[in-house]
């Protein structure tokens, strides 16, 4: 089983149990965690949750950096002029 795959599953099992208390779980993205390393995987991993209690927090510092491409260069959404002058300032 793939590490993404792996980590559906979990929170799939979490969410289960989680739904049992009336609660919902938040993945936070975060660029160093496979599966999560930038918005197209996070959503990726979303997905294969499937689960309705299931969201997703994003920090501004995290949401940056996916915007930017940092762990994922072909997922940027920002141009790459616009990114050298972010990383100057």
């Amino acid at each position: 089983m793939g590490n993404t795959k792996l980590i559906a599953q979990t929170f799939r099992e979490a969410c289960d149990v989680a739904a049992d208390f009336g609660e919902k779980l938040a993945a936070e993205g975060e660029i160093c965690w496979g599966g999560m390393h930038s918005w197209k995987a996070m959503l990726n991993t979303m997905e294969q949750v499937d689960r309705p209690n299931m969201g997703f927090q994003a920090d501004m510092a995290h949401t940056l950096l996916y915007t930017m491409g940092y762990n994922s260069p072909d997922d940027r959404i920002l141009p790459k002029i616009l990114i050298g002058r972010i990383r100057t300032h």
